[in-house]
């Protein structure tokens, strides 16, 4: 699968050789690189050790980003909400600086405990925008941090969601969450609800432990046939063909897919069936590219 490459570049050592580690279509990647052996050596391994910082910083940057893509989410993610306020209606959109409200419970009615702000200022549209920078001000601690996000689009960045009561997001701020108020629902985007769509490419993430159920929520698991299991630690391209929810619990009917953008599984039988919505307290059993191909 060629998808969006989101490149972390630190260097360190993996089995006693220096390289880079690399992001690249949602997978860590290490490229080996030349080294020097004698005199260079120890300024080889002094740089190494220079970068571990830096690497560390740049990893969670990212999983910061793309929370539910990377499995960094505290809790079971509901949904993707928009910000306009902070992020624009699209990528790159020039707009006045503004701060948002955060609360600890779904009203108004106590003052509230963080704000949602744009660390770097908007630039005008064009080649040299730059992505948004959102961060979280916690004035109960007075502390800072970046917003947990996730895109819904190629650069379409959204507030991670836990839970939804009317026109209130509980969204995901970093340490926890915390309430936002939004005028209406049209900018939520629902899990896995929203999976149904045609517009969105949607993969079963990797670990898939090969079950599938022939009934929403009930009766007794198959194992999926040995030719799909066999790319169980993969990302397997899949169609959502509709949602179930038993006694609580949501369910999702899929088609796996055996060819999608140029990646092809051979000739593996057809496989449709249903698995719940989510592996465990915190992970989504399906996601989606954001940005295509």
């Amino acid at each position: 699968m060629t998808t969006d490459h989101r490149p972390i570049s630190p260097t360190l050592q993996k089995n006693g050789e220096i390289g880079r580690w690399s992001l690249v279509a949602g997978h860590w990647s290490f490229e080996r690189i030349a080294c020097p052996q004698a005199k260079l050596a120890a300024v080889c391994r002094g740089f190494i050790l220079g970068t571990l910082l830096a690497m560390a910083f740049g990893i969670t940057a990212l999983s910061q980003r793309y929370i539910v893509a990377m499995n960094q989410a505290e809790e079971r993610p509901v949904g993707l909400v928009a910000l306009p306020e902070i992020f624009g209606d699209y990528p790159c959109e020039a707009i006045p600086q503004k701060t948002l409200q955060l609360f600890a419970t779904p009203s108004k009615q106590r003052p509230a405990v963080a704000t949602i702000e744009r660390k770097n200022p908007a630039k005008a549209e064009g080649p040299d925008c730059e992505e948004t920078e959102a961060v979280v001000r916690r004035l109960d601690k007075n502390s800072i941090g970046p917003l947990p996000t996730d895109e819904s689009g190629y650069e379409y960045t959204k507030a991670v969601v836990y839970e939804q009561q009317g026109s209130w997001f509980r969204i995901a701020i970093p340490g926890g969450s915390a309430w936002i108020d939004r005028p209406n629902s049209e900018g939520f985007m629902p899990y896995p609800e929203d999976l149904t769509s045609d517009s969105l490419l949607t993969y079963l993430r990797p670990n898939w432990d090969g079950k599938i159920w022939t009934e929403a929520g009930s009766g007794t698991p198959v194992m999926a046939p040995a030719g799909w299991r066999a790319h169980a630690k993969e990302d397997i391209a899949v169609h959502v063909e509709s949602i179930q929810t038993v006694q609580g619990q949501k369910w999702i009917r899929i088609r796996f897919e055996k060819e999608v953008c140029g990646k092809t599984f051979g000739d593996l039988p057809p496989l449709e069936g249903w698995i719940p919505a989510y592996r465990d307290a915190r992970t989504t059993s399906l996601w989606f590219w954001s940005r295509g191909c």
